[in-house]
């Protein structure tokens, strides 16, 4: 178990802004961009859409995500890279500003909050939401730990 809802489309949205994770321009090739841009609830949100298949975030646009690196968990807001632990979902610089861009970076113990995200069904309008809730901690599957200082 990732930690993510299964067999539907999510939106991420960042817990630094109102903003969620979008691929760059629609883009639909394997080095797009992922940024952060206000959330769209139209009909033209597919490159905002996002589900998990065996832990690959899977754009529902590009229908991209499956490179063997590129496996994620969540748990405690963290959405962090399966190969190493260490490494989480960050806003560039910690910034909110739309268009920045959302890297890995090693995870933060405090001053994280550009690291934390909420994950919403699509359907679900934004201010009512009841974010995606994982199983408690401690259940099998997750293996990160505290970050390396």
């Amino acid at each position: 178990m990732s930690g993510f809802p299964q067999n539907q489309y999510f939106y991420i949205k960042s817990r630094n802004s109102d903003s969620v994770m979008d691929v760059y321009m629609g883009e639909t090739t394997v080095d797009s961009n992922v940024i952060i841009w206000p959330k769209k609830d139209t009909d033209d949100n597919d490159n905002q859409l996002w589900r998990s298949e065996d832990g690959f975030l899977i754009n529902k646009k590009s229908n991209l995500g499956k490179a063997h690196n590129q496996r994620f968990g969540y748990r405690d807001g963290f959405i962090y890279c399966l190969a190493d632990p260490r490494l989480v979902l960050d806003i560039k610089g910690g910034g909110s500003k739309e268009g920045t861009k959302v890297i890995l970076y090693k995870r933060k113990e405090t001053d994280f909050e550009n690291q934390q995200w909420d994950l919403i069904p699509i359907g679900v309008q934004q201010g009512s939401h009841v974010p995606y809730y994982p199983p408690p901690t401690g259940m099998g599957g997750y293996g990160y730990g505290a970050p390396d200082n």
